[in-house]
Formats: C-alpha cells, sequence, structure tokens
C-alpha cells in the first residue's frame, strides 16, 4: 500500500504534461478564420476594397471614366434667309455635303422680276448653306451654268455618293424658257476641299423637258449607279399626244467624270420617257 501512493502521483503528472503538448482545435475546423474589418464588411483576401471603403493598396485605382461631350442641336436652316432681294425660294434640301456629319441646305433660286414672256429676268442660282457652330451662312454659290432662269423643286435631281468613293454627287436640273419642250440640262458637281467641281464630261446633259432621266446601276464596268437618259427622237409626231423612240444614252463614272459610256436606239416606239426607261432597265425592246 505504501507504494501505491507514489505509482498514482507519477501517473497523474504524465497525463498533465501530455495535455498540455497538444493544439488547441481550430474554431473553423482547420481554416484560416474570415477576418471581419472595422466596418464589418468583410475583406477578400488581398481585397479589393480597404476598411476605408477605398482602393486597396495593392491595387491600382481604377480612372475615371472619360468625360462626355455633347452637341448642341442644330437648327433647322430657313432657307429663305438666303434668297438675294428680288428671288424666291423654290427648291430645298438638305444632305451632308462635306462628311462632317451635319446636312447642308440646299437652297434653289429664282428671280422674281419677269419680262413680257413671263420669263425672269435674270439667272437662278443655287446656294449651299452650312451649320458654323452658333449659325447658318451661306457656304458656296452654284449660279446656272446656262444663265438657265428656271428651278423647281424636282430640279434638285441627285444628293447621294452615287460612284460610291465618299463624295457626294450633286445633281441638279435647272430650266430654260419653252412652250412645249423646254431646255432642262442636267448638271452634276462634287464637293471636295471646299469648292464645288463639274463632274460631267463637257459641263452637262442637255436634255429637255420631253426627256427622262434615272439614275441606276446597271453596268458593272463602272462603280456605283449611272446617270440613264431617255432622248425623243424627233420628227415622229406632237410630243406628249403620240408615241416616240427613245434614244438611251448610259453616263458612267469614268476617269473621274462622268461619261457617255453606252447610246443605243429602239425599234419600237413608247408612250413616254418613263416606259422607255423601265423597258430599257428590264432588259425589253432595248
Amino acid at each position: 500500500m505504501r507504494l501505491a501512493v507514489p505509482v498514482l502521483a507519477i501517473l497523474l503528472v504524465a497525463l498533465l504534461i501530455g495535455c498540455r503538448s497538444q493544439s488547441p482545435p481550430s474554431p473553423s475546423g482547420g481554416r484560416s478564420p474570415t477576418v471581419v474589418g472595422q466596418t464589418g464588411k468583410l475583406t477578400s483576401e488581398g481585397g479589393a476594397k480597404s476598411r476605408r471603403g477605398g482602393e486597396a493598396p495593392n491595387r491600382r485605382p481604377t480612372p475615371p471614366p472619360p468625360a462626355r461631350h455633347t452637341t448642341a442641336e442644330v437648327p433647322p436652316c430657313d432657307p429663305e434667309a438666303f434668297a438675294l432681294t428680288g428671288y424666291q425660294v423654290m427648291a430645298h434640301a438638305s444632305a451632308d455635303l462635306d462628311g462632317d456629319g451635319t446636312p447642308e441646305g440646299i437652297i434653289g433660286c429664282q428671280g422674281v422680276q419677269k419680262d413680257e414672256l413671263g420669263e425672269p429676268t435674270e439667272p437662278a442660282y443655287f446656294t449651299l448653306a452650312r451649320w458654323t457652330a452658333s449659325a447658318w451662312e451661306e457656304w458656296l454659290s452654284i449660279p446656272s451654268p446656262g444663265e438657265e432662269r428656271f428651278v423647281e423643286e424636282g430640279s434638285i435631281v441627285s444628293t447621294e455618293d452615287l460612284n460610291e468613293d465618299g463624295v457626294v454627287e450633286l445633281v441638279l436640273r435647272f430650266c430654260g424658257f419653252g412652250v412645249s419642250s423646254r431646255p432642262e440640262p442636267v448638271y452634276v458637281w462634287r464637293i471636295v476641299n471646299g469648292a464645288a467641281e463639274e463632274a460631267v464630261d463637257g459641263g452637262g446633259v442637255m436634255a429637255t423637258s420631253d426627256d427622262g432621266l434615272i439614275i441606276q446601276d446597271m453596268d458593272l464596268n463602272y462603280p456605283g449607279r449611272e446617270l440613264i437618259f431617255a432622248f425623243m427622237e424627233w420628227g415622229e409626231g406632237e410630243a406628249h399626244f403620240e408615241p416616240h423612240r427613245y434614244r438611251i444614252a448610259v453616263y458612267g463614272w469614268a476617269k473621274g467624270l462622268y461619261r457617255k459610256v453606252d447610246s443605243l436606239s429602239p425599234a419600237v416606239k413608247f408612250e413616254s420617257p418613263a416606259v422607255a426607261l423601265d423597258a430599257y432597265t428590264h432588259g425589253t425592246d432595248y
């Protein structure tokens, strides 16, 4: 019985030493605990945000978004403001002629004063107006090349890039004086480097009110669309009352100008230039 007490003491001491050598268990089952910042928001490892809510010091600050530039709305162009004294506006359209994103005004003006035959005493003209950040101003003036004295709404034939080269073609049709068949020559200009350049070989195509014109892509040998005319053949009865033969003339873009690239005459007669052009474009009777 004297030996039992020392043995029991030795066992008790060994048990206490063994307990102190063991690590305390992790409260998360062995994983690192999640740290809660002072703000109460979770911060990720290497976090994107600091406890103050700013950018973390180990990441580059996000640059501010670029400022948005707003463009003031361009007010509509008043064509009457560009008619000279003694002239009235007869035609008006708009198109982006210089490629800046803002359409220019295209304004056709005709003289008010008339002679004893009812013809204006002064030649007609077109003026181009453009917006210059604060006001509409005259940009270019295009007088009638043959001193034609009439313009009308149909005088603005086309304001598009017809040959697909990035430059707008301005197709205008001035009118001369005539009773049954008046001259209506067709002119084409291109706005290049701030100037209007003639774009038809010979300066223009001499047509009349008895002739027709369409703009259509009919020949792959020439870029874009062609100017296709139907010219009435004379000497076959009164115009507008009897069928006529119409000669077709095609102007295509070649060597920097619109040039006549095809011409043919049908063996049949048509009621009007529009019917003749329809027959040509659909491959019938030509």
